[in-house]
């Protein structure tokens, strides 16, 4: 009998917490624009027609796309993305800041090496050509 009544007593427990709980359910899900900003942002980033611009002092990252005509500004766990017909201004959290920041960090770091090697390419063809006309003489 004891054992039948705490059973009873549960059933009901369990039923008014189902109960209460679909009350506190949100009606409708927002929008998450901190990942639809990040998707954007790293697209851009990829992109090789895209110009990176860092500013140290500022802290402020950009990404501009002539071809695209978008302008994104990464700074003080924001990002504003602009088009001649739109700006956004969406907050992001901490660690998708960091991310972000990150990964701009590395696109122009090997955008710089890649820029170095060509460069230091240059250079030997042009020594391989001074030494040639050297010897010519």
């Amino acid at each position: 009998m004891i054992h039948k009544t705490k059973r009873i007593l549960q059933k009901i427990g369990i039923s008014f917490i189902r109960m209460v709980h679909l009350h506190d359910a949100p009606k409708r899900r927002e929008p998450d624009f901190n990942s639809e900003g990040a998707r954007i942002f790293r697209n851009l980033l990829r992109r090789d027609d895209s110009t990176l611009l860092l500013s140290p002092i500022a802290g402020k990252r950009y990404i501009k796309s002539d071809k695209l005509d978008i302008f994104i500004k990464l700074y003080d766990k924001k990002i504003s993305i602009i088009n001649h017909q739109f700006k956004y201004d969406i907050d992001l959290t901490h660690t998708t800041t960091y991310r972000l920041e990150n990964m701009f960090d590395l696109q122009v770091e090997k955008r710089r090496n890649q820029m170095e090697e060509e460069i230091i390419s240059n250079v030997k063809s042009s020594l391989s050509h001074i030494y040639g006309d050297l010897l010519k003489m």
